[in-house]
């Protein structure tokens, strides 16, 4: 996965990653930016990791539709 990518994948789908875990837990989600990338906060410390190749597969034409799987 490539700079340009992660870029992506962090402003398109980390915060409806966040919405969706906070949804769960049924809290109110808070985000933080720290370092190079965006944190989200929770009284739960959550945190989640990515296969690269996956974060490719989301980013191509079709994911969309992959990534709404992942919230059912």
């Amino acid at each position: 996965m490539n700079r340009q990518q992660a870029l992506r994948f962090e402003a398109e789908y980390t915060p409806r990653i966040a919405e969706c875990v906070a949804r769960l837990l049924g809290r109110a989600e808070r985000n933080d930016a720290i370092d190079h990338g965006l944190h989200y906060a929770f009284d739960l410390n959550v945190t989640l990791t990515w296969d690269d190749d996956e974060i490719e597969r989301l980013l191509m034409p079709g994911g969309e539709a992959r990534f709404v799987r992942y919230s059912m």
